[in-house]
């Protein structure tokens, strides 16, 4: 049995769907797989509805990797989350990433401090799947509502794992065998 803090079960006259929600300091986070869907794009949802993008955005599935001791029992949950890029300026329907939002959290993570700087650094969805981060979880509300819905990644929270402990969260290193002691016959 799981420690998930709830579970949101959504019932409509179509469709069912459930949603976990979770609270997790200090969590590792994967990204599962990543897909860009820019504005005016038409996405199939899983029940054969469609709608069109009104935000571009990056959509993902994450894992939730590692946790605290009290929290190991949502190691191995899954859920999707988008990262939104923000307007310009509000109503000019031009967008961007920077800094301070999520999507920028997670591009500093990705790429390093200084990307907003660089014209030559684009978050790439392909870059993500396989990246694991630092965050806190916490439940996700419907928007204008305290409405529990979801989980959802703390963008002030996010921070990349580095390198060497994201190799070791990984399979143990077996040293490559040395073959130059062993005695002759």
């Amino acid at each position: 049995m799981t420690s998930l803090d709830r579970l949101i079960t959504k019932k409509s006259k179509k469709k069912e769907s459930t949603a976990p929600v979770l609270t997790v300091n200090d969590a590792v986070v994967k990204i599962i797989e990543a897909q860009l869907h820019l504005q005016g794009d038409t996405v199939e949802k899983g029940d054969g509805e469609s709608f069109v993008v009104e935000k571009p955005h990056i959509r993902c599935l994450l894992e939730l990797i590692d946790a605290p001791k009290r929290k190991a029992g949502d190691i191995g949950t899954q859920w999707y989350e988008s990262f939104y890029y923000p307007e310009t300026k509000k109503g000019s329907v031009e967008y961007e990433n920077r800094p301070g939002t999520k999507i920028g959290e997670l591009t500093t993570a990705r790429y390093g401090e200084g990307w907003e700087d660089d014209e030559n650094i684009v978050l790439d969805p392909d870059d993500l799947p396989e990246f694991t981060f630092y965050c806190n979880l916490e439940p996700k509300t419907k928007f204008g509502s305290t409405e529990v819905i979801g989980t959802k990644v703390d963008h002030n929270s996010i921070e990349a794992v580095p390198p060497e402990e994201d190799e070791q969260a990984g399979e143990p290193e077996v040293p490559e065998p040395d073959f130059k002691n062993i005695p002759k016959e």
